[in-house]
This record gives C-alpha cells, structure tokens and sequence, in this order.
C-alpha cells in the first residue's frame, strides 16, 4: 500500500511486537513498572509509571534501535535524530562489526546529546532549524553516498518501541495508557499492543503545546503544518508522516496538549519526590494528568509511559530555581 505522500504504509503488527522482544533480549532493560502514590492522589486515579529513563542511553528508542540494528549486516549507514534515538542507534551500530553510522540533527539539539552520539563514534552533522529539515538532509545524504538510512519509523524501530507497552502488559490491566508523542511510533506501537493484550484500554498521545502537530493532523484527519516554539520537549518536535498518521487513526484513540509549566512541573516533582529525572519528553504523561487534560481518568487505572530521563544538569537547575517548594 502507498501512502498519500507516496511513501510505504507502515505495517506493524502484534506479531512483529512480540518477535521485536526476542531480538533485543538481553540487549535492553525491562525497565521498572510502579505505583506512583502522589499522582494517584492528585490525579485521583490508580497511576502506574513504566520507568523508560531507566533504559539503555536513558530513553525507549534503544529498544526500536537495538531491534533494527538485529536486522542488518555490516556497512555504512545514516541516521536522523533528536538526540536520544541518535545515541542508542550509535550505541548499536558500534557493536556491530564492519557498520559505521552518520547521524544528522537539527541545530536544536541540545549539545549533551550530541556528544553522547560522538561518544558512540558516530559522526554527527548539523543541519536545519527544524527535524523535517534534518531528515531531507540525512535521505539526501543517503542516496547520494550510497548508504543505507535507518528510520526511526521504520517498522523494525516502531516494532521495538512496542516492546515498552508487551513488558507493563503482561502484568497488569489498564483502564487508560498516556505516551507521548514525537515521531509517533511509541504510541502507534503501544496502542497496537493494548488492542491484543487489553482491549478495554484507551491510548492516547500527550504532545507539549509548543509542537502539536499529532493534535491538529488527528483532529483534522490529515496532514496539517503547524507552528514549532522552544520547547523543554524539543525530542517531540518534528513533522509527521501520513503513514503513522494514518496507522494512528486506526488504532489511537487520542491525542492530548500540554503547557510548557505543566512538563516543568512534572520533572521538578519525579525529582523531588522520588529522586527520578524526566527529559520533557518523558513527562508529558504525567503533566497530562496533573493538568487535567485526559479525559475520565478519575477512579481509573492508568499507564504512563515515562519515556526517556536525558535532561541536562543546566535545564535540572533552571527548572529547580522556578519551584522552591
């Protein structure tokens, strides 16, 4: 099947899932899955963290990337990234004998997760105010030098990313599940799970409102261009494709917003009360419900995904400076 933009339909199924946790067996952590008590009693629900900034290069994506890395042989390959995907991905290729990596990320990528990339040995090229800009540049560059690019949406990396979801639902139920939402392949992939394993459970996908292009393309049902502001969320901006919005209208069930001081919020109090750092991207889902921004949460049993904890020592500070409490 062909998508509007000419590109490949993604197809991933729960099979794919499943087959994605053999592969990185052993290669990953099966991160914790706990009963968070202040957010249970602020949001008024039964709340479940899945702990992803526990994983492999502090974030999901080492899940996608080891499961895409299982699929190849040696070569030189390219990558685009935000920054946390760059890192696992260049964590990957360099045990892989004979692979080299090229990373491209725009120029807001914060400068820590770009050496975590070159510590891996990736080469990392600068390119673009926005990711869509990177990612042209990184298929141009891939076409040109004859390598091969590793996508992020790739159904390998969105098969892997679905492992995140297998791990917390093989142990519990949920009445409602929150993943944040950049590229769209955690909360495509975690919805495709919940709809084998626990079908009563609504997925929905938390953006921050400095980049809601998930928002506005699936209430409209199509691709629509939206505005990008700084964001302490920036490993959620980026453009979508009409592949995974179109997997996401089938199998998600919604897409939420939330405020910049509401992600602020949510990092200063996993930090202070139970000694756990966020990246913004990681705390969406817990701002979400803190902000009241999910619908009939109250009294209900509720996954976050915690997705990723690479923030920097400086943007910790700075957010530490604005709550005293």
């Amino acid at each position: 099947m062909r998508d509007q933009t000419g590109g490949t339909l993604v197809q991933v199924t729960f099979s794919d899932i499943v087959q994605a946790a053999d592969n990185i067996e052993g290669k990953v952590e099966n991160t914790p899955l706990l009963y968070w008590d202040d957010v249970s009693n602020l949001a008024k629900a039964e709340v479940w963290v899945k702990f992803e900034n526990w994983q492999i290069g502090g974030a999901f994506k080492a899940r996608g990337a080891y499961n895409l890395v299982s699929s190849l042989g040696s070569g030189d390959f390219v990558t685009v990234s935000s920054g946390s995907f760059g890192k696992v991905m260049a964590k990957a290729i360099a045990e892989k004998p004979g692979a080299s990596l090229t990373t491209v990320v725009p120029f807001t990528v914060p400068e820590h997760k770009i050496k975590a990339i070159q510590y891996y040995g990736s080469e990392v090229i600068k390119y673009g105010a926005e990711y869509k800009e990177a990612e042209a540049f990184a298929y141009d560059l891939a076409a040109q030098t004859g390598r091969r690019m590793l996508d992020l949406e790739s159904k390998e990396a969105i098969a892997g990313q679905g492992t995140v979801a297998l791990e917390a639902l093989e142990f519990e139920d949920f009445d409602v599940i929150l993943a944040p939402a950049g590229s769209g392949g955690l909360v495509c992939a975690t919805a495709i799970v919940a709809k084998n394993l626990c079908p009563r459970a609504k997925v929905f996908g938390v953006q921050s409102e400095a980049s809601p292009a998930w928002y506005a393309s699936f209430q409209a049902k199509k691709l629509v261009p939206v505005e990008y502001k700084s964001s302490i969320a920036e490993s959620l901006h980026g453009g979508i494709s009409q592949s995974l919005l179109d997997l996401a209208l089938e199998v998600v069930d919604g897409f939420v917003l939330v405020s910049e001081a509401s992600i602020e919020y949510a990092i200063n109090l996993a930090a202070k009360k139970i000694c756990m750092i966020f990246e913004g991207s990681g705390a969406v889902g817990i701002a979400a419900l803190l902000s009241r921004r999910v619908p009939d949460v109250e009294g209900k049993k509720v996954l976050v995904i915690a997705s990723g904890g690479n923030l920097s020592l400086d943007a910790l500070t700075d957010i530490f400076k604005r709550y005293r409490d």
